[in-house]
This record gives structure tokens, C-alpha cells and sequence, in this order.
């Protein structure tokens, strides 16, 4: 399921760090639905989360500490996995916030004004072709236990294809998809570009562009309804289809 909010600004301008901004009106609607039982359900632990979101900003234009637009609309889009009733869940939480008025950094508001659930693809195809969704560009991340370091990879780095498929692996694993499914999976850049991104206060390699993906349709239906990468759940990692074969 795919969810589109629509948000108005009081004034046409964002704090750089706006995907953290999103994240707590994620989890604000959340917590005033059912006495916030999904508050608990979706943030109580690590687990892995079956949506991701993107922010789309109008001609946005990056400042030292905020990002200007040409406009006071916002727009951010849900992607969820049907088999849990996730967007439906979201899509009850924000309507309690529908028409509330929420306070931004610079004595700027921000108000839920619309939201509508948007046509979602059906992947039936073991090769589709796909980008990285506007404002939500791919995070591969590896993480060493040992010293509690992260590193970041962007299409620029050797290792760059190799963490990606790897990460991706992982994740159809923590969702539940069999070894045959998993083994079978192959991705491949096509036109991509690094780019760096801000987010809870530190600057991390990402890139974004098209991708080729091989495996079994429900394997790529999960990606497409989940999407791909690192801090999914954070407003990275998003995709749209743009074929299949």
C-alpha cells in the first residue's frame, strides 16, 4: 500500500535535518492511535519495519542550516507491506492528525491537510528495473559490532556492489524469505551517483540513480513495498518501478 500525505508550511522553508522532523510526526500519529499500542508495536526494539517513506520538497534549496522551497507543500509518501495491514494502520493514525497544526524550528508550522492511498505496482516479472524514489536516497550501511563503527557506501566505492547485494540479502532474511529465494537474488547499478545527506546531526555517503534487480517476483514485491537498504524506517531506501521483464 502506498500512502500519500499532503502537509502545508506556514512558512516555505525546512530545518536541513528534516527526515528527523517526519520521523517523530510518524511516530506522533502512531502514539495518539489505540492508546498507542502501534507506538509499541513498531518502536518497541530493533525489528525490522515493513515500511519506508520519502519527503518531496518543491525546488528545495539548500542552506547552511535549512532548506527553502519554492512553495509551502509537502509531500510525503508512505510505502507499506500489505500482509501485516501496516498502511492501513498508518493510514488510521494520521488521520488523527489530520488538520493539527505542529510546530517547526524558526517559529514555523506544519499541518496535515490531505491524505489518499496511491496506485501500487504488482511485481509478477523475475527482472525489473528500478530508482531510487525522490527525496529517498539508498543507504548501504555495514555495521561492526566489535567497535560500534559504521560504514557507509556510495556507487563510488569497490565494495560498494557487494555490501549492497549483502544487505540486501539480509534483509530478505530478517523478513522470513527462504534460502532458495535469497541465493537466487542479483542487483546491478545502472546509472547511479553518490550523494551526501544529513540526517540526526552527521553527513553519511548515499546514492541514488537505477538499479537492476533479479529473483522471485515476491522477493522483489517486498522490496518495492519495503525498500531497499539501511534506515528504511528513517526515509531512506524507497523505490519506484520503472519496468520489468
Amino acid at each position: 500500500m502506498r500512502i500519500c500525505l499532503e502537509f502545508q508550511l506556514e512558512k516555505p522553508e525546512l530545518d536541513k535535518d528534516y527526515r528527523r522532523f517526519f520521523l517523530s510526526i510518524i511516530k506522533s500519529a502512531l502514539s495518539k492511535y489505540s492508546e498507542g499500542i502501534l507506538m509499541n508495536h513498531y518502536y518497541n526494539g530493533t525489528k525490522q519495519k515493513d515500511f519506508t517513506w520519502s519527503v518531496v520538497l518543491s525546488k528545495p534549496i539548500f542552506k547552511k542550516d535549512s532548506i527553502s522551497l519554492e512553495n509551502n507543500q509537502v509531500k510525503m509518501i508512505l510505502s507499506t507491506d500489505d500482509t501485516k495491514k501496516t498502511g492501513y494502520l498508518l493510514f488510521s493514525a494520521f488521520l488523527k492528525l489530520k488538520n493539527i497544526a505542529l510546530p517547526l524550528a524558526n517559529e514555523n508550522k506544519i499541518v496535515l491537510k490531505n491524505i489518499r492511498q496511491l496506485p501500487q505496482k504488482i511485481i509478477d516479472q523475475r527482472t525489473l528495473t528500478l530508482k531510487m524514489a525522490a527525496g529517498s536516497p539508498l543507504v548501504v550501511r555495514k555495521h561492526d559490532e566489535a567497535s560500534n563503527i559504521d560504514t557507509y557506501y556510495s556507487v563510488e566505492d569497490k565494495q560498494f556492489g557487494v555490501e549492497l547485494l549483502d544487505n540486501l540479502k539480509r534483509q530478505a532474511f530478517e523478513a522470513g524469505f527462504s534460502e532458495t529465494y535469497i541465493s537466487s537474488l542479483k542487483v546491478n547499478p545502472v546509472t547511479c551517483k553518490k550523494i551526501v545527506v544529513y540526517n540526526y546531526g552527521i553527513f553519511f555517503d548515499a546514492t541514488v540513480g537505477l538499479f537492476d534487480i533479479e529473483g522471485e517476483p515476491i522477493l522483489l514485491q517486498h522490496y518495492y513495498q519495503n525498500g531497499i537498504g539501511s534506515k528504511r524506517s528513517a526515509g531512506f531506501g524507497m523505490i519506484d518501478v520503472i519496468s520489468t521483464k
